[in-house]
């Protein structure tokens, strides 16, 4: 993979951003890479139906004061899937 930018000049950015934030003139903004999914099947009237729940998305702010719950009550009798996208 070629680089953009010479290793003197990476260093230089990693060292003036550690500055900034250090004085406090910028602050970080912890921010999910991935998004989690759940697949699930529900019971609708007799009829196994797969839904998908997107737990936490790309792009969001990570919260951590408090835990992130599904919606739906889910009683499992088989393996749900995990998507990492």
């Amino acid at each position: 993979m070629e680089q953009d930018f010479v290793q003197e000049d990476v260093a230089l950015s990693i060292s003036k951003g550690a500055s900034l934030l250090a004085k406090d003139i910028i602050s970080e903004e912890l921010i999910y890479p991935i998004s989690i999914s759940i697949f699930y099947s529900i019971d609708d009237d007799g009829d196994l139906k797969e839904e998908l729940e997107v737990l936490l998305r790309k792009g969001d702010i990570v919260k951590v004061d408090k835990p992130k719950y599904s919606k739906t009550k889910i009683i499992s009798i088989g393996r749900p899937k995990l998507l990492l996208n």
